[in-house]
């Protein structure tokens, strides 16, 4: 058998691939390249590969040994050419390969050359299909498909469901275990027609075992080939990994052609492989399905990737991590590991938050590459930042300008994103001293004053209604605002402080931004369309206005909100 020992990838980061190896990461990052790279080291181990350097492939025993099996097992037509006759790597179509001995020869028997670099690749262009599976999205929904049930000069089996039938009891029932989790059905044989074999769904235990009632009761279960594309998908993915005599299977795209809930699935059985024999290369868009495979193992090698123009970039991620996020009640509730399979991530302070920046950034950049995440608020969004900073993921963050009110708050979120709060300190202490020279609490004592008589007014007022609370809640949250100069500050941001604290405001903001912090400088979201959507206290009301106002193309280019999220943009993505 063959095994990639080590990849050297062209970005310069090198591994050594586990029994399962997962390549992660947004569109057209490379993981569908990472994988056809991985094939041509294996078959065409001399041409040129975009993501991947090298790979070091090792013959297991040794290649005098594999290679000697494999000369033993072939044939000579009346040509003198040595027959290969296989399923091919897709394990769907046959194989009829002949190559007169002559070409062969030479590295088939010289044993103090078989461990000469150059001869081990002159054998890979020879076998290395042989002990390869490549699960593709093109051919998957036939894995399953009925057969001849013999295709003549074929070494080995000729199709999925003759495999299935060469199979042992224990992968058998290991490939229903998995296909019973996801449409309580067993997969079963059915070799009752003449010439072919296939396979049908139903329950493996009520078939019986004599011929002609057997024969009988497989015509009437549900033929896998007539199922639906999430059905066949999900089963000859299953069931060609689990049976296949190839020692390394790539399969890109599990979760194609199925639902959610399936993807899942799909990743725990991927990752239960790791007891079948075969080494297994994965690409996935699926948060879902990395979300089955950490759940049920951390024996598994993981690698984002993501292409720019100078190249790919990679980085490996561990498992474990990855785990800790799916298990924390907030970052999983988040969907933080969904961030993982976009070029960036933008986390915002709320769903209403998310909703307006979203759709603004979108107008500029639809590619969709860029994953929004709602925090529940700033100190949520400190916990967020860790995970993406640990696996190199492009990330920003949008807060209120009141996250300056609390110096503390301010501090954790800086050093969360990598900054360090002695370069924020000074200025952020003379901005608060600024702030507090220019309030003047007496008259917001007395604005408060007489807030709270005209609340008084309200209460002993016989024309209230029955739900007097209800009306009371404006009055309430104007005598909180009289009594706090943050409430105005927070409305008008960097133009309600002086000249110097406006100053002193655009240095801490640009450097918040130059570490993926950025400030609300109006102050909050509904104070980013005066003129379009007045500010207003109805915070959802706004959002619905402000939202038709974007859609219907009322900011132009140069619009404050419209560059500000372009900063954000270009962070993310730099």
């Amino acid at each position: 058998m063959l095994k990639v020992s080590k990849v050297e990838l062209t970005s310069g980061v090198s591994f050594h691939p586990a029994a399962l190896t997962v390549v992660i990461g947004p569109n057209n990052g490379g993981k569908s390249q990472f994988l056809r790279d991985i094939k041509a080291k294996i078959s065409t181990p001399r041409a040129h590969t975009p993501s991947v350097l090298d790979a070091d492939i090792e013959a297991l025993p040794s290649w005098r040994a594999l290679l000697d099996k494999l000369a033993s097992n072939l044939k000579k037509d009346e040509k003198g050419n040595l027959i290969f006759d296989r399923l091919g790597v897709d394990l769907v179509k046959s194989d009829h390969l002949r190559h007169h001995e002559s070409n062969v020869q030479p590295f088939m028997v010289n044993e103090s050359r078989q461990q000469h670099v150059d001869q081990q690749k002159s054998a890979l262009e020879f076998f290395g299909h042989f002990y390869l599976a490549n699960l593709g999205t093109e051919t998957r929904l036939n894995l399953i498909a009925r057969q001849k049930s013999v295709e003549a000069h074929i070494v080995g089996p000729s199709s999925v469901a003759g495999a299935m039938h060469a199979a042992d009891t224990k992968v058998i029932n290991w490939i229903n275990e998995q296909v019973r989790g996801a449409f309580q059905s067993d997969l079963i044989v059915d070799d009752s027609v003449l010439f072919q074999i296939g396979i049908v769904l139903g329950d493996a235990e009520a078939v019986p075992t004599h011929h002609q009632e057997r024969r009988i009761a497989l015509g009437t279960l549900r033929k896998a080939e007539e199922q639906g594309d999430g059905v066949r998908a999900y089963c000859g993915v299953v069931a060609a990994a689990a049976t296949t005599d190839r020692s390394i299977v790539l399969i890109d795209e599990p979760e194609a052609f199925l639902h959610p809930p399936q993807a899942l699935l799909m990743g725990r059985a991927l990752a239960r492989l790791n007891g079948m024999g075969a080494q297994v290369f994965v690409a996935t868009h699926s948060a879902e399905v990395l979300r089955g495979i950490i759940g049920e193992t951390t024996d598994v090698q993981i690698l984002r990737l993501t292409e720019t123009d100078s190249g790919f970039r990679s980085r490996l991620i561990d498992s474990k991590d990855l785990r800790e996020i799916s298990r924390d009640p907030l970052l999983s509730s988040a969907r933080v590991l969904d961030g993982l399979f976009y070029r960036g991530v933008v986390i915002a302070e709320s769903d209403s938050d998310v909703a307006i920046y979203r759709q603004v950034l979108e107008q500029a950049d639809g590619s969709g590459s860029i994953h929004f995440l709602n925090a529940y608020g700033k100190s949520a969004a400190i916990k967020m930042t860790a995970p993406y900073r640990n696996m190199g993921t492009g990330h920003a963050v949008i807060v209120d300008f009141d996250i300056l009110r609390d110096g503390l708050e301010f501090q954790r979120l800086v050093e969360a994103l990598g900054g360090s709060w002695e370069d924020f300190r000074d200025d952020y202490r003379i901005l608060m001293d600024e702030i507090e020279a220019a309030d003047r609490p007496e008259d917001r004592v007395a604005a408060a004053e007489v807030a709270i008589q005209d609340m008084l007014g309200i209460i002993r007022s016989d024309k209230l209604g029955r739900d007097r609370l209800a009306a009371l809640r404006h009055p309430i949250r104007l005598v909180r605002d009289k009594a706090s100069a943050w409430s105005e500050l927070k409305k008008k941001g960097r133009e309600g402080l002086s000249e110097d604290g406006r100053g002193l405001f655009d240095k801490i903001e640009a450097q918040s931004a130059s570490i993926g912090l950025f400030i609300v400088p109006c102050g909050e979201r509904e104070s980013w369309l005066p003129g379009i959507v007045d500010y207003s206290r109805n915070k959802s009301a706004w959002t619905e206005d402000a939202l038709s106002a974007v859609a219907s193309g009322n900011l132009q280019n140069d619009h404050p909100l419209r560059v500000f999220m372009e900063r954000v943009r270009k962070f993310v993505l730099a």
